[in-house]
């Protein structure tokens, strides 16, 4: 699934895309019964924000690297 919408990241602006894509994403699964959560993380320097979505520690449509360097303030 988290493939399928990444081929359609041409058609998105890269500065906004994880939002959008990783909403896409958690309401997909959550229309086939997977329970998907969205995760929205900052850092602080630079500030910066960034979101994924997560089924349990899996990371589905982002890469642990990324995602360690933001602190975790809202999970949806």
């Amino acid at each position: 699934m988290a493939q399928a919408f990444a081929r359609t990241g041409p058609f998105f602006p890269t500065d906004d895309r994880c939002l959008s894509i990783s909403i896409a994403i958690m309401m997909a699964m959550l229309d086939r019964g997977i329970p998907a959560t969205l995760v929205i993380g900052v850092r602080t320097a630079p500030f910066s924000a960034h979101c994924w979505v997560q089924l349990d520690a899996l990371l589905v449509n982002d890469d642990l690297e990324t995602a360690r360097s933001f602190s975790p303030i809202l999970a949806v």
